[in-house]
Formats: structure tokens, C-alpha cells, sequence
């Protein structure tokens, strides 16, 4: 099994991590979980075989927040078109799902923006005491 893992700090102060994994058959039994993300059950699973496993992490606002932005509104006009849909055809179980998703989505756009905003205040005072610790 093979395990490369890179991290570094941008100018702004973000970081960045990318975590690859490769396994082959001659490597033996390995944990699922471990190689392709955790996930919540309770039998462990075991692989045998080629694989090669991509993570990527960051808390860049510049990365983050048009992911976010994009996401939402693609959320936001499958909840429009299954509402229009819905009056169009008078089913009452679509304009809910549709009215569910955008909610969801509504909430997921104000919750992730008020996050990305709290990361971004704390770059910036990081960047700030590193600044005012140099100049000591």
C-alpha cells in the first residue's frame, strides 16, 4: 500500500491537504474504510485488490464559497422546476419535495456562507498576529 500525503499553506494563509492512496492484490487484505473514506458502519469491511483512493481538503474561501454558491443554486432550481412541474400536473407529493429542497437548500446556502465567512475572519486575524509578531 502506498500513501502519499501533501500539505501546505497558502499565501492567505489557507491550507490545502491531498491524500492518495494505491493498493494492489500483492498487499493483501485491506480496511475499506481506511482506503476509501469512513463511513458509519458497523461491519468492517475488508478489499483485496487495485485501487487508488483521491482526497482533497481545504478551507480556502476562494475555493469553498463558489462550490457552495454553485451547489445551492442548482439545489434551488430543481426545487423551482419540480414546484412548476407540480402545479402543472396538481401533484401535491412533488410541490412538497419540491418545496423540501428548497429549504434545504436555502438553509445550506445561508448556513455554509455565515461558516465561510467565520474561516475567513480567522485567516485574516492569523495572517494579522503573524504580522504584528514579525515586526516585534
Amino acid at each position: 500500500m502506498e500513501i502519499n500525503n501533501k500539505e501546505n499553506i497558502k499565501q492567505n494563509g489557507a491550507y490545502q491537504k491531498t491524500t492518495t492512496i494505491k493498493t494492489t492484490k500483492e498487499d493483501g487484505w485491506n480496511d475499506a474504510n481506511y482506503i476509501f473514506g469512513n463511513n458509519s458502519e458497523t461491519k468492517k469491511r475488508l478489499f483485496k485488490g487495485n485501487a487508488v483512493s483521491f482526497q482533497y481538503e481545504t478551507d480556502d474561501p476562494n475555493i469553498t464559497k463558489p462550490f457552495t454558491i454553485i451547489t445551492s443554486f442548482i439545489l434551488i432550481s430543481i426545487g423551482i422546476i419540480l414546484s412548476i412541474i407540480s402545479v402543472i400536473f396538481k401533484s401535491y407529493f412533488m410541490l412538497f419535495f419540491g418545496i423540501m429542497i428548497l429549504i434545504t437548500s436555502i438553509c445550506f446556502l445561508i448556513n455554509s456562507q455565515k461558516y465561510i465567512k467565520k474561516t475567513e475572519n480567522e485567516i485574516k486575524n492569523e495572517i494579522k498576529n503573524e504580522i504584528k509578531n514579525e515586526t516585534k
